[in-house]
């Protein structure tokens, strides 16, 4: 759940709203999440289709999310791992100091 906040905040969703709130046009958020820009270094600017500027928007959120989540998963993966790989070599060191 923390992943999805997350990439609502701060991935396409949260820059559609962010420049809504700026502009107070939502044709012009529209235009500037969609344009171009928004996803690449250049300032190209130029406006997408709409279905084509919209399925780049989701494109992008779902990339977003799943490079977040990736982390978290394999994150706890390592530390289940750490737990029972640890246990073991800290009773061969014991074992080996006494």
């Amino acid at each position: 759940m923390g992943c999805v906040l997350v990439v609502l905040v701060i991935g396409p969703p949260g820059f559609s709203i962010a420049s809504y709130l700026e502009t107070r046009s939502l044709g012009d958020a529209f235009y500037l999440t969609t344009s171009r820009s928004a996803f690449t270094l250049t300032c190209v600017g130029e406006q997408l289709p709409t279905m084509q500027g919209l399925l780049l928007v989701a494109f992008f959120t779902m990339l977003l999310f799943l490079g977040l989540y990736s982390t978290r998963y394999l994150r706890l993966k390592g530390e289940g791992a750490e737990e029972k790989l640890s246990s073991p070599l800290f009773e061969r060191h014991r074992a080996v100091q006494r």
